[in-house]
């Protein structure tokens, strides 16, 4: 079976919740579950897939019982107010490598009022290996995943923002990326 593997390396323990959700054709959710977990300082603990969507769905298509239901397997951790901490993908059919001619895939830049950059990148379906390109800028997070109807924010320090004019943002599995121009900085005349 499909276990997720929960690191703290905090000094005190984590609770938090882990949800997992099963999507077939990179859009239809399946199955969904969620568990509450407790992981001690600086330790870990193993979760079984099935245990948290409460029944057998061979999450990780080891016994094939037939067709597959679900071609992705979305983990994400929560910690106690909700926020996201960390997520993780499984595609027990292995990596596509087909292109999509639209996946719903939309991105809202703005620039803060410390100057960095956050970019908000949302999709309808999955996602895969979502590139920044924004030249000589440096975000935090780059070739990620995004999950069908999710969001995910990339942000860029203030120090590699005041000549940041446009990103790119390209999912590997769309024909078609999104440009979108970054607001100039606040006080500075051209």
């Amino acid at each position: 079976g499909l276990h997720i593997h929960v690191a703290n390396d905090r000094a005190h323990d984590l609770a938090g919740v882990l949800r997992i959700a099963l999507f077939r054709e990179g859009k239809v959710c399946t199955a969904t579950g969620s568990a509450e977990v407790t992981v001690p300082a600086r330790g870990s603990a193993r979760v079984g897939a099935d245990s948290v969507l409460g029944r057998f769905h061979d999450a990780a298509y080891a016994y094939r019982f037939g067709a597959p239901g679900h071609d992705l397997v979305v983990a994400t951790l929560h910690d106690a107010a909700g926020a996201r901490i960390a997520a993780a993908f499984h595609f027990p059919l292995g990596l596509t490598n087909t292109k999509a001619s639209d996946v719903g895939f939309s991105v809202d830049v703005e620039r803060r009022a410390d100057e960095s950059v956050a970019l908000v990148v949302r999709s309808e379906q999955l996602a895969q290996f979502v590139t920044v390109d924004a030249g000589d800028a440096v975000p935090d997070d780059n070739y990620f995943h995004v999950a069908p109807g999710d969001t995910h924010l990339v942000t860029f320090p203030p120090a590699s923002t005041g000549r940041l004019s446009e990103i790119v943002v390209q999912p590997l599995n769309a024909h078609e990326g999104v440009r979108v121009s970054v607001p100039s900085v606040t006080g500075v005349r051209a």
